[in-house]
């Protein structure tokens, strides 16, 4: 628009706004997100309360909707002079249905928004130097906005943070910076670039709800993409395809009359028909755009199929298939890991509400990371729903994000998850990794350990509290692994702590298990080792964020590797030492300082009589000369004996040292114990030694900590 053109239009005042005025504009709004949601046609009319200010001029405005302290969408525009009855109506209706970071508002959300609309000015770019561009926002009344052009080395990127936003966070310019480079997707210092454009705005942002008494009652519900009878027809169809399947025989890739549309979570659960209990269940889930029905279940059959196809049962199973679809996804907010007493759920949810939700219409979906849980039964309340779903995933750091959907399932009642959940029971832990990690028969394993054995020139020495012994594959790792177990007596008691490579279970886990097997090198004899499962219970009861879980461990390497070496160690003759098995997921420093705390009082009697051992590998796949110079800091920054020195390095150098949180809690158990240990490096080597490529390695050390 030229410069004339501009000087023709009334542009609204911002700073004239009476509040009383900013309500009728706020409540335009709301009504026009309310008829978006609700399917209803708008006319002129919902404009009427404006008056003559509908035909002013603004230069950018967004509608935001919360639900509490959730975002529900907030979309708009900067920069383009507007009606303001225009603007309203197109940033109202894109944040209803089509901000493409969230699901669509549902009906039964509604009620429980609030409806703020930001008014904008136009926007000033920063002129002036990029050091001295912090000197020209001012918190609290500026809006941000950044872009990039095609020719920039970013390429072309924006990002826009409206001016309550810094305040809402606590920010300062200089973290108000770097979050709106965060929102265009730069790196945080991108605004310091000569290339990169920096603007400037003001806005008045109004407050307010969605009118209740303006809503219909009751509140229409979106409905499923069909019925019962077509949702057993195409559960139908999965059954025989998977008959089909088993035998090479074409499956039906659509069924005419069966259930199809859009949806956005889909169950497939195999059910053993004898006992009625879900053996299996496969999920998927997209809140937006959504998830063909008839294909996306076609696609979970062909992967449960070959699932149930490899898997060897005790005894003869007979199968039968639950189909369970789920759609209309509303956001309820989110639980913490604070929201958790002795593995109940609060009754009260500061962050979560779930007004709204039916248990017999609505499922609960539980999100945290990739892993994902759906607990649906009508004759439970919602409270105990999320409960139950959120169990199954939870974290002892990242929060659950909470959703509720219309469910339609050929099931009565429903609790999954994609990965295992927390998994109490003591039952043996039996090999995982035998044969991909090291020998499953016992002839080539003895002679692979004798082999390391004979290498190996680590002398055993009195006073050791702790090692640390690398944990990949005992052809690549296995020399460093025995200078590290060589290096020192064998206690009756040895804590392991390593950590965890996957997704299951509980992030700090102790195995509860009552043994754990691996194959010996002595003999065609399975060796057992023995769970010291009451000093288990105490780790697991005293230091916070610890859980006796058995699915952590399930396909974990980190320990098990180790045992066939402290087997051999221990010769044909001696008793093997009894193990607390621990894998750990990340953690802050205050995280680990706090569990040292906690696990030094435990172990402050027994200190004596045991041995920590950290299972850790080095800086992976960099090139020998660089995994080298990595891990030397690494190292050099163990040597310290100062654990958060050591987080320090590896985090700010990028090292992949997977076993850094297990050596800081160790490092600092040691420290609250009054101890002052010598720390040695035994050995180091990386793939490149065994492998003769240097182009991609790992590096494995072993070291020690002497008193």
């Amino acid at each position: 628009m030229s410069d004339s053109n501009l000087q023709k239009l009334t542009l609204l005042d911002l700073e004239a706004i009476e509040p009383a005025t900013g309500q009728v504009i706020q409540q335009v709004a709301a009504k026009i997100v309310a008829a978006k949601v609700l399917k209803m046609r708008l006319t002129k009319e919902v404009f009427a309360p404006l008056g003559e200010l509908a035909e002013h001029y603004v230069y950018g405005c967004f509608t935001t909707l919360k639900r509490g302290a959730t975002l529900r969408g907030c979309c708009g525009f900067l920069g383009r002079p507007t009606r303001l009855c225009d603007a309203i109506l197109e940033s109202a209706q894109k944040t209803a249905k089509e901000d493409p970071r969230m699901p669509a508002i549902s009906t039964i959300e509604l009620p429980y928004l609030t409806c703020d609309v930001t008014l904008l000015a136009d926007p000033h770019a920063i002129d002036a130097q990029p050091a001295k561009r912090p000197e020209h926002i001012q918190v609290g009344k500026h809006g941000l906005r950044i872009t990039t052009s095609l020719t920039s080395p970013y390429g072309q990127r924006a990002g826009l943070l409206l001016p309550n936003v810094p305040v809402q966070q606590g920010w300062d310019v200089q973290a108000y910076l770097a979050g709106v480079c965060r929102k265009a997707g730069l790196p945080q210092d991108a605004w310091q670039d000569n290339s990169v454009m920096l603007e400037t705005f003001e806005g008045l942002e109004i407050t307010g709800g969605i009118d209740a008494m303006e809503l219909p009652d009751p509140m229409p519900i979106e409905g499923p993409p069909g019925d019962l009878d077509s949702l057993q027809k195409l559960k139908a169809a999965t059954i025989q395809n998977m008959i089909n399947l088993s035998h090479g025989a074409t499956p039906n890739y659509y069924v005419l009359d069966a259930m199809d549309g859009t949806v956005h979570t889909i169950v497939l659960s195999a059910i053993d028909v004898e006992s009625k209990v879900p053996m299996a269940h496969w999920i998927q889930t997209s809140f937006r755009p959504g998830i063909p029905l008839q294909s996306s279940v076609f696609e979970l059959s062909r992967i449960a199929e070959q699932t149930l196809r490899k898997t060897r049962f005790d005894r003869a199973v007979d199968v039968d298939l639950a189909l369970s679809a789920m759609y209309d996804p509303a956001h309820h907010g989110m639980v913490h890991a604070s929201d958790w007493r002795s593995g109940k759920l609060d009754a009260s949810l500061p962050d979560c509400d779930l007004a709204g939700v039916e248990s017999n219409q609505r499922a609960i979906v539980a999100l945290c990371g990739q892993r994902v849980a759906v607990a649906f039964a009508p004759h439970q309340s919602p409270h105990e729903l999320l409960e139950s779903a959120a169990s199954m995933i939870r974290s002892r750091t990242q929060p659950i994000t909470v959703m509720s959907l219309g469910c339609i399932s050929t099931a009565s009642s429903l609790l999954a998850s994609n990965i295992p959940g927390i998994d109490s029971s003591d039952r043996p832990r039996n090999p995982a990794l035998a044969g991909t990690f090291y020998p499953s028969d016992h002839e080539p394993l003895g002679q692979m350990l004798k082999g390391l054995d004979q290498k190996s020139s680590a002398q055993n020495i009195q006073g050791v509290k702790a090692i640390m012994t690398p944990h990949a594959g005992l052809r690549y790792s296995g020399q460093q692994a025995m200078d590290a177990w060589k290096s020192c007596s064998i206690p009756e008691t040895v804590i392991l702590i390593g950590p965890k490579h996957t997704q299951l279970g509980a992030d700090w886990a102790v195995s509860p298990a009552t043994s754990w097997t691996v194959p010996s090198g002595h003999g065609p004899e399975p060796t057992r080792f023995e769970i010291d499962t009451k000093l288990s219970q105490q780790i697991a009861q005293s230091v916070q964020g610890m859980e006796l879980d058995a699915a952590a461990h399930f396909k974990e390497h980190g320990i098990e590797v180790q045992l066939p070496i402290v087997d051999w160690l221990c010769g044909s003759q001696r008793a093997r030492p009894k193990l607390v098995c621990i894998a750990m997921g990340d953690a802050t420093w205050e995280d680990i300082h706090s569990a040292a705390n906690q696990l030094a009082e435990v172990l402050r009697p027994i200190i004596d009589k045991v041995l920590l051992a950290i299972s850790s590998d080095m800086n992976h796949f960099a090139n020998d000369q660089e995994n080298r110079r990595l891990d030397r800091l690494a190292l050099d920054a163990l040597m310290t004996g100062d654990p958060e020195h050591l987080l320090d390095v590896c985090r700010s150098n990028s090292i992949s040292m997977c076993g850094v949180v297990p050596a800081a809690l160790v490092m600092q158990t040691l420290k609250v114990l009054g101890l002052k240990p010598q720390v040695e490096q035994i050995s180091y080597d990386t793939t490149a030694a065994v492998t003769a490529d240097p182009s991609r390695v790992v590096g494995y050390a072993a070291a020690r900590w002497k008193c």
